[in-house]
């Protein structure tokens, strides 16, 4: 199902194959398009209810889509297992800006 934010691209019905997302579009849609470092916020007082981690995964990995989506429509970013991207930034993302774009990514 598509959600409100999210958008088909043209003629994706030609499309062949996949790509693993670069690490600057797995991390932006892991936060969720959000400014703050995790979708739900900065804090960790809903974190239970989008992300498995120590407190609530009883040391095991859970199957996707258990938990609540992110405001992108992703699940289970936070946490659960590790992610596969196409390239390495070992560095702090610059937080976004107002309009969500960061600038000074290559």
């Amino acid at each position: 199902q598509i959600g409100p934010m999210m958008v088909l691209p043209d003629q994706w019905w030609l499309r062949r194959g996949y790509r693993l997302p670069t690490s600057a579009e797995w991390e932006h849609f892991c936060r969720g398009g959000e400014p703050s470092s995790r979708s739900s916020g900065e804090g960790v007082d809903d974190l239970d209810q989008y992300a498995w981690y120590a407190a609530n995964s009883r040391r095991r990995s859970w199957p996707t889509g258990r938990l609540a989506p992110n405001p992108l429509g992703g699940f289970d970013l936070h946490g659960n297992v590790m992610e596969w991207c196409a390239d390495w930034y070992f560095d702090d993302y610059p937080k976004p800006a107002a309009d969500g774009c960061v600038s000074d990514l290559t």
